[in-house]
């Protein structure tokens, strides 16, 4: 495998996640997820403990450097509108999807009904995907690109950055497995029949890059904790922000929103807000204390 980088494909569908090399300072390989000695409080709420939400991790970069994927046959796949370059039809190669998690110790233990799987990238970024998307084999982890030479990664750019030589995001290093009635209790709504839609846009749109009670990526500033967006940056702004970063601040990563339209928009700014009545923490050091309980 050239330099252990990896996108995650499921479906005909690929997220990039891609480490640049090896790394010198691998942890070994875990399947049990470290708690706390104290559990965070959520002192808003109803000031009980509240359990971790990650019930098991595999480290991907460990596990491949102790041989674990050795034996596994790459393969190619196809995919015909390329999320990655946005160029239509690519070819990827990597490992079967299926043929990976068979070598999880335990994987096949965790209920389908009460877990998701959240893919952790070394730049902050994570995507959620329910069980029920990786049912039918038909998902590849990505090593490189079929047609080109080493099967090396095509230059890419991401907005206005310099070209690199993997898609972004990139650096896939872990696999967790996450309760999905703990998530709910940190990203539900205090009102569903008012924003229930909101919820719904932000964990699909946002939640990658932008952490909702320090559940989500790191990539960009958690929305809630410990003090929610909204309570310091007005609704116009915001929603200003999102649609186009670019134009209030110089060589921002982040994409522009606005291919959501303003309705959509609104609906996730009315979410954002609403989540300031629900917070897991409400001082910088108890939110230091809370996301460590996280990791």
């Amino acid at each position: 495998m050239n330099a252990i980088m990896w996108a995650i494909g499921l479906f005909s569908t690929l997220i990039g996640c891609l480490p640049e090399g090896g790394n010198e300072n691998v942890k070994s390989a875990t399947t049990e997820h470290k708690a706390v000695t104290l559990a965070p409080v959520d002192t808003v709420q109803t000031s009980k403990l509240l359990p971790p939400v990650v019930v098991a991790e595999y480290d991907l970069v460990a596990l491949e450097l102790a041989g674990a994927f050795a034996d596994i046959a790459q393969r190619n796949v196809q995919v015909e509108n390329d999320p990655l370059y946005k160029s239509g039809r690519r070819r990827f190669r990597g490992y079967a999807l299926n043929e990976v998690l068979d070598r999880l110790e335990d994987f096949s233990s965790f209920s389908t009904r009460h877990h998701s799987l959240v893919w952790v990238c070394a730049d902050g970024y994570r995507t959620t995907y329910e069980f029920h998307s990786i049912n039918g084999n038909g998902g590849v982890l990505a090593t490189g690109l079929t047609d080109t030479e080493g099967h090396a990664w095509h230059s890419y750019k991401q907005g206005k950055r310099t070209n690199k030589q993997r898609p972004w995001p990139y650096q896939l290093t872990k696999l967790q497995i996450v309760s999905t009635e703990r998530i709910a209790m940190r990203l539900s709504t205090p009102d569903p029949e008012a924003h229930g839609e909101g919820e719904r846009l932000y964990k699909k749109h946002c939640m990658s890059c932008h952490s909702m009670n320090l559940i989500g990526g790191i990539m960009g500033p958690e929305m809630n904790v410990p003090r929610n967006i909204l309570e310091y940056r007005s609704e116009s702004d915001f929603i200003a922000f999102a649609a186009n970063p670019q134009a209030f601040r110089a060589r921002s990563a982040m994409i522009k929103m606005r291919y959501l339209g303003e309705d959509k928009l609104k609906k996730i700014t009315g979410y954002v807000k609403s989540m300031s009545a629900r917070k897991v923490c409400v001082t910088a050091m108890g939110c230091a204390e809370y996301a460590d309980g996280l990791e």
